[in-house]
């Protein structure tokens, strides 16, 4: 079937950073939400500023740095 083929394509395309990005704006949306802070803390304003601070968990690098290779991205997940 057409559908099943298309499928299993989508499941071999290495994701972009912007589908990553997209999947953690989400979780960071989620978790906000759950901590009752919505409406206080800008998600997507937060989520940036800590893709491009260098973190001491990962060595130093910046989390978006890790985005760039695809076995990185489950370490941010």
């Amino acid at each position: 079937m057409q559908v099943e083929k298309f499928g299993m394509e989508a499941m071999q395309k290495p994701r972009d950073e912007q589908d990553e990005v997209a999947e953690l704006l989400s979780r960071v949306r989620s978790m906000i939400t759950a901590g009752g802070c919505a409406g206080r803390i800008d998600a997507e304003r937060w989520l940036m500023t800590w893709l491009d601070t260098p973190n001491s968990a990962f060595g130093g690098m910046k989390p978006r740095r890790l985005l760039e290779a695809a076995y990185n991205q489950s370490t941010l997940r």
